[in-house]
């Protein structure tokens, strides 16, 4: 028995000792293959069929390879630098080169020439922590493709040999060496990845930095130079390089199959262009907001809408309509949207705080944020929940905690709706729609930053408006008729010129203004409330349509404190 056991275990330690042999024998031939001069290892993929001469289908063959970025940066060319987009790119009068669309080229020119203006965005977000490119689909493309007389062309148009050489290294196909070096790569989808990586080894290489570009990449006359870029995302040029060297996905596929005509294999190549763009789906914004871990106004954001009592009712957190943009008119027991929180998060953030708005602001359009320190989030949290509490204290807010749950659907629908003959007792309340919670954190932020008040103040001088009413929008002598109400249509107005407009009357009703600031404020407040303009008449407090007078100002009063 004994001697059986030894033996056992014998044979175990063999086992394993031939698989560590096996193991460092195949690492050895595949570094060998991966070290092959123009071919890089990758693994074979196959989606979709085509039909050659014969009328037999045939596998759609892709192959998935790990690149690093300065790779890519140098080897990848753009979609639409391919030859049949080349021919139909022409400079206008002006020397703006633009792509030409004609009767020819209408059902083939599909592919987008890239947007250059959005490069130093993507080269700042390769410059945060938290990147992530999504893999690249390119396409293979041999000299020979772009030649009708060359050999590997039939007498009958068709391809006689695939665009892509690949060499298996295993016995169905999955692994293997594919030929990348002298073979033209197009980028189909992820152009704009492959200029925002070459706009990062540019500020490396180029002694001008990041040059800023139109749409059609010519120069703005701007530019960010080396050490602008690497103070502004607090870099080295050795974290820029370590970026560089860090690697990504790129799927190959060939520009043409054995048996494909051109037009057949353009076509191919066109339909994978489309279906990528057409099934991706945009996100709603509050789902964009939900999913932003980036943004720091997004991250508090969230956490105000799920932690904060003024959006939270014993722990439901259910008074937030958390995917849409605005507030249903059915019933609901939504205070706000997430979107709506997001926005008074920057408006209040922002106001109070110059340095961290700096700080926090994207450099570049269309930039993603790079994510705020953990002590700056928490610090900027204290100050939003600070000023969240301040809103959920205003007796607006103090009496629907005492609404019972089932009746609350129907009060915030009397609360938000206007009187009308069916519900002559709604009261068309600001502070229950999304534009007057918008207004309400702009104008703090300014009465703060530039009235020099503290929030207790603020809100004690707000809550004496909201108990005197003043928040009803459609009531004549409050400051919302016919700005953020709309007298005719019976509805909010939500645009930026309301909000603004909005903004600067709650202002003056908590501070008062000088006379310049009030001369202004009380013709925007009249043209606002204009009846007939030919007339020159406006709608007055008392709801009587009078003449303007440029020198008898008719604003509602400031809250008398």
């Amino acid at each position: 028995m004994k001697t059986n056991e030894l033996e056992l275990d014998q044979m175990i330690q063999d086992t394993a000792s031939n698989q560590q042999r096996d193991k460092r024998v195949l690492a050895e031939l595949l570094q060998r293959a991966a070290d092959r001069n123009g071919y890089f290892l990758v693994h074979a993929a196959a989606m979709g069929k085509v039909l050659t001469e014969s009328g037999s289908p045939k596998v759609v063959p892709s192959y998935a390879a790990t690149h690093t970025l300065e790779w890519i940066a140098n080897t990848i060319k753009l979609g639409s630098q391919m030859p049949f987009m080349e021919t139909k790119v022409e400079e206008d009068k002006n020397g703006i080169r633009r792509l030409v669309i004609d009767e020819e080229n209408a059902e083939e020119l599909k592919q987008r020439m890239p947007d250059w203006s959005r490069q130093p965005a993507l080269a700042a977000y390769l410059a945060q922590p938290q990147r992530k490119f999504g893999p690249i689909i390119a396409v293979l493309s041999p000299d020979w493709v772009d030649d009708p007389k060359h050999e590997n062309w039939g007498i009958d148009g068709r391809a006689l040999k695939s665009a892509a050489t690949f060499e298996s290294l295993d016995l169905e196909g999955r692994v293997g060496l594919l030929k990348v070096g002298g073979i033209k790569l197009y980028a189909l989808d992820g152009q704009h990845r492959v200029i925002g990586i070459q706009g990062l080894k540019a500020v490396r290489d180029d002694s001008s930095g990041l040059v800023m570009y139109r749409k059609d990449k010519k120069p703005t006359g701007e530019a960010m130079t080396k050490a602008e870029f690497l103070e502004r995302f607090h870099m080295s040029i050795e974290d820029l390089q370590s970026v560089l060297n860090e690697t990504m996905i790129v799927e190959y596929i060939p520009s043409v199959i054995a048996g494909e005509t051109r037009e057949e294999a353009t076509r191919r190549i066109r339909s994978i262009f489309i279906s990528i763009n057409s099934y991706a789906r945009s996100t709603a914004k509050g789902e964009n907001i939900l999913l932003d871990e980036n943004d720091g106004y997004a991250i508090l954001a969230r956490k105000a809408g799920v932690f904060h009592p003024l959006f939270n009712e014993n722990g439901k957190h259910n008074r937030v309509n958390w995917k849409n943009t605005s507030i249903p008119t059915s019933r609901t027991t939504w205070y706000t949207t997430l979107q709506t929180i997001r926005d008074m998060t920057e408006s209040y953030l922002s106001a109070t705080d110059k340095a961290r708005a700096d700080a926090w602001a994207p450099h570049f359009s269309g930039q993603v944020p790079i994510r705020p320190r953990v002590e700056d989030l928490e610090a900027a949290k204290d100050s939003l929940y600070e000023f969240f509490s301040q809103v959920h204290g205003l007796p607006t807010f103090k009496t629907l905690e005492q609404v019972p749950v089932d009746d609350l659907a129907e009060e915030l629908k009397a609360l938000r709706g206007f009187p009308s003959e069916k519900a002559p007792d709604n009261r068309g309340n600001l502070l229950a729609r999304p534009i007057g919670q918008m207004i309400l954190a702009d104008a703090v932020g300014v009465l703060i930053r530039e009235k020099g008040l503290d929030l207790g103040e603020i809100f004690r001088r707000l809550a004496i408006l909201d108990v005197q009413g003043g928040f009803e929008a459609h009531r004549f002598e409050n400051a919302w008729y016919g700005v953020t109400y709309d007298p005719i249509k019976a509805k909010m107005l939500t645009s930026s010129a309301p909000r603004r407009l909005g903004k600067e009357l709650l202002v003056y009703l908590v501070a008062g203004a000088d006379p310049e600031e009030m001369n202004k404020l009380w013709a925007d407040f009249a043209a606002a409330r204009m009846v007939d303009e030919d007339a020159g008449t406006w709608r007055n407090l008392k709801g009587e349509a009078v003449p303007f007078d440029e020198g008898s100002i008719g604003l509602p009063a400031p809250i008398s404190s």
